[in-house]
């Protein structure tokens, strides 16, 4: 007669477990799913290519022309033949314009030696703007000792085509309700002087933004990152910039210093995506904290024991 012990339930529970685990290792291998580029179903999924859009840019970004940084100031005694011509021939109407905008501009100019200074302390500059290259830009001014100083920028243009247009800066030592760097006026204008170069190509998109400065009556150079040539520290400012992007409008951003040592601005023009100047913020720069390289910014606080007084300046 044969007796047969039970089995303990622990040992049932390892016996299954054991014969689990050897069904399992034994079983096939699941087949891998690539996931491809393409659209389609794959591995089950439906699967759609992420779109692709071309960022559009109102300024060519194959050129390789290295952008001008500032705008060079000239006597318009110091012009062409060529333009000192057409200004003189222009000068009936800037008299009209300006007196139209409250200026007490002269009707004549002083004569001699070729001079084109304007009488009443008015001096004229051009400000060589070779971004446009159809327009001639005119700097008027009163000479700040007269105690009334007033300035307008004018853009004669070099075609027939063309006609003569006027922003005014400042009157009697008074700047304009909005400043003609934010003026709607400026904006307008300038516009009408891209529309008129549209057949040029705006391959030097700092320049245009130095171009529009000097049409609201700043003369400044943007800011670059140049290794100054002596020991002393120099202020460093955010270089310019052109901005794209698929969801913000195309920008251009320069520091613009000014002569003289005056406080700099941050320049930001917004473009549309056709290439027209939609709007102008300016605000104050300050320069950026920058620490030579060897130096370590980190210091140490010293340790201080209880009640001890300590100075870290």
């Amino acid at each position: 007669m044969k007796i047969f012990a039970p089995i303990p339930p622990l040992c049932l529970i390892v016996t299954c477990f054991a014969v689990s685990t050897l069904a399992c290792a034994q079983s096939p291998a699941p087949s891998t799913c690539a996931l491809g580029s393409g659209s389609g179903t794959v591995c089950g999924l439906h699967v759609n290519p992420a779109p692709s859009r071309p960022l559009s840019s109102p300024f060519p970004l194959d050129t390789h022309t290295t952008a001008a940084s500032t705008l060079h100031f000239v006597p318009v005694d110091q012009l062409p033949a060529a333009d000192r011509t057409l200004l003189a021939a222009s000068q009936p109407r800037i008299t009209a314009l300006a007196r139209e905008q409250g200026f007490d501009f002269p009707g004549q100019a002083a004569s001699g030696q070729g001079s084109e200074k304007i009488r009443s302390h008015w001096i004229a500059q051009q400000a060589v703007c070779t971004a446009l290259p159809d327009h001639l830009l005119i700097r008027y001014q009163r000479a700040p000792d007269t105690h009334r100083e007033a300035s307008f920028t004018v853009s004669v243009p070099r075609s027939a085509a063309g006609r003569i247009r006027l922003v005014p800066v400042e009157r009697k030592g008074f700047t304009l309700y909005t400043p003609a760097r934010r003026n709607r006026l400026t904006l307008v204008v300038f516009n009408d002087l891209l529309r008129e170069d549209a057949h040029t190509i705006h391959a030097d998109w700092l320049g245009l933004g130095l171009c529009y400065a000097a049409l609201a009556g700043d003369r400044v150079q943007a800011a670059t990152a140049l290794v100054p040539s002596t020991g002393d520290p120099q202020p460093t400012y955010t270089t310019a910039a052109l901005s794209l992007s698929w969801k913000q409008p195309p920008a251009i951003t320069f520091v613009g210093l000014p002569p003289g040592g005056a406080n700099p601005l941050q320049w930001t023009l917004i473009f549309t995506p056709g290439g027209l100047l939609h709007k102008v913020q300016t605000k104050d720069a300050y320069p950026l904290k920058v620490t030579p390289a060897g130096e370590d910014s980190r210091k140490e606080s010293p340790t201080v024991a209880k009640g001890q007084i300590v100075d870290l300046k």
